[in-house]
């Protein structure tokens, strides 16, 4: 549901300012239903349909693993500024949450 949720808030900001495309950070790593080709595919179709344009979802890093993504774009992006973290406590990664931890795992990878 969250992707679900994150591409349609960007549909809803971007087609009013002539943006028709959406690019999701989504990994191929989870198994959710939602983080699959076919989910995103007809998510575009369905955003398309009811804002009566195309409107299309690209999904860059989807295959890909998370410490793959950061050694290949990692040098182009303040990592530094980036946030994952499910419970930030005032900005501030918590560390202990999934999302944390995958990005320390990744991290620790390279």
């Amino acid at each position: 549901m969250r992707n679900f949720i994150l591409c349609t808030a960007g549909a809803l900001y971007g087609v009013p300012k002539g943006i028709n495309t959406c690019a999701i950070g989504s990994l191929g790593m989870y198994p959710f239903e939602d983080n699959k080709k076919e989910f995103f595919e007809k998510l575009s179709e369905t955003i398309s349909m009811s804002l009566g344009k195309e409107f299309y979802i690209e999904t860059p890093f989807m295959g890909m693993h998370k410490h793959e993504v950061i050694k290949r774009y990692g040098k182009f992006i303040p990592l530094e500024l980036s946030l994952t973290c499910i419970n930030p406590v005032n900005g501030e990664p918590c560390g202990k949450c999934i999302k944390c931890k995958e990005r320390e795992e990744a991290l620790s990878l390279l």
